[in-house]
């Protein structure tokens, strides 16, 4: 068997296909083939050269945490999983120190030692096989195959939202009538617009393209509102006085974030997802938004990765979608790239035509 894999080499640019052999696993692993890798920002970043942390002692990262593949070798201590089962990993590894991460919450680690696969430490999944512990791994129905590498990106939507909810819940405040904003109409922002319409949430989603391309129609297809804000500021938006009870935020845009602030309602919670690239400086009226987060009740938060819990609601609300929005959830992959012709996955999108772009490395 050939075992080929897409890498890095930091801080360098630019991506090459290096062949290696096929990883041995223990006991407690598993050996996966891969079907197909996502690509998303992160990525995109890491070519760029802008951050990636290689594994210790190695010259390469392999790319990719984004990712769906077939069980092939089972370990004799494993006991959930079974060759043939379609399966989706998480991306970060446990410190296995901090409180977080001893209870599966990895996503919160406050130690700073966790790893990511093809991000930081650890080697991703663009390569035909790779090894994984199975207190990672999500069982994947088959009649996902073609869309579980959306389960990833899918989580980060969950967490902002159960965040939301967590808080409004805290603050004893009803969950009645409440409107949404998603700040960009990428693979994050309009899975998440998917999981707002779910829950019969009045959804806005904002970005700069035309209402006659495909984003802008998924987002009606769903029952979503779709603001160009080439043609509607955020400005305008604010003097029309458009309040919103949650804003998630997609984009990594600081300066449209903060300029939104102002279209967050009484009570309202912004998570931010995104993470900047620029050093961009911003002239902002700082007392001004104390003011009204004060005044308004108002809640700032971050997150960053998914957990367990998050990948297992995004496994339920794919399914859901699948049913409910087939058409439309279908379309969010618009390219499809076999391995052989790698280099043609990274190459620039039209993002009035294009989403998700997928390699795929076996069926």
């Amino acid at each position: 068997m050939k075992n080929y894999r897409i890498v890095v080499e930091p801080p360098k640019k630019g991506v090459l296909l290096l062949e290696d052999e096929v990883p041995s696993f223990d006991s407690n692993e598993v050996l996966i083939q891969t079907i197909y890798t996502g690509i998303c920002g992160t990525d995109e970043e890491i070519i760029s050269g802008l951050y990636g942390e290689v594994p210790s002692g190695k010259k390469y990262l392999t790319l990719g945490h984004e990712t769906i593949g077939r069980v092939v070798g089972v370990g004799k201590e494993v006991r959930d999983f079974k060759e043939g089962d379609l399966v989706v990993p998480m991306v970060r590894r446990s410190c296995d120190n901090c409180k977080y991460c001893l209870e599966d919450k990895s996503d919160m680690c406050y130690t700073g030692n966790y790893f990511e696969r093809g991000i930081k430490g650890l080697n991703g999944f663009m390569t035909n096989y790779f090894v994984e512990s199975e207190r990672y791994l999500i069982k994947v129905p088959e009649n996902l195959k073609d869309l579980g590498v959306l389960l990833e990106p899918l989580s980060i939507g969950e967490k902002a939202i159960k965040q939301f909810f967590a808080l409004r819940e805290g603050f004893g405040l009803c969950n009645d009538k409440i409107n949404a904003l998603v700040e960009g109409s990428g693979p994050i922002g309009l899975l998440t617009s998917f999981i707002l319409r779910s829950y019969n949430i009045e959804t806005h989603t904002f970005d700069r393209r035309s209402e006659n391309t495909l984003k802008p129609e998924i987002l009606r297809n769903i029952g979503a509102h779709h603001i160009n804000i080439r043609d509607k500021p955020i400005g305008e938006l604010v003097k029309e006085d458009y309040k919103f009870d949650l804003i998630i935020e997609a984009t990594g845009n600081s300066s449209l974030t903060f300029e939104s602030l102002d279209c967050l309602g009484i009570d309202g919670v912004f998570v931010m997802t995104g993470l900047p690239c620029s050093n961009g400086i911003y002239n902002l009226n700082l007392d001004k938004l104390m003011k009204n987060m004060v005044l308004n009740n108002q809640t700032l938060i971050g997150i960053v990765n998914s957990n367990l819990s998050h990948f297992k609601t995004a496994l339920s609300d794919l399914q859901m979608f699948n049913s409910v929005f087939t058409n439309d959830i279908n379309r969010v992959i618009t390219k499809v790239v076999d391995l052989s012709n790698y280099k043609e996955a990274f190459k620039e999108r039209d993002s009035d035509k294009e989403i998700k772009t997928v390699i795929r490395f076996g069926d």
